[in-house]
């Protein structure tokens, strides 16, 4: 008896694992769509190499939001397509999380 009971509970614990790992599959899953779906399009409106910052216009909507050196992962020239977040600073929102869109050659 013994050893099916303990036959029972490792099939229960293995199942247990399965879907734990299922769930957490799920959640990083939705997590990146998340995130894919917070990022915005939008182009180098001017950008200042000594001082490290910038402007960048909204693709879709227009609007031109901040964005410091520190927040640009990569290099950015004036007219550059890139992705980018928002985040809410004490000034208003600012661009973060800036990516350069690769060039087509």
């Amino acid at each position: 008896m013994l050893i099916t009971s303990q036959c029972y509970i490792n099939s229960f614990h293995s199942a247990g694992y399965r879907l734990l790992n299922d769930c957490l599959l799920f959640r990083i899953f939705v997590q990146l769509l998340l995130h894919h779906l917070r990022m915005k399009k939008g182009i180098v409106k001017f950008f200042n190499r000594k001082s490290k910052f910038g402007f960048i216009r909204d693709s879709e909507t227009g609007t031109e939001y901040y964005v410091a050196g520190k927040d640009i992962n990569g290099q950015v020239d004036e007219g550059d397509h890139v992705t980018f977040e928002l985040k809410e600073e004490k000034r208003g929102p600012a661009a973060v999380n800036v990516n350069p869109e690769k060039k087509a050659d």
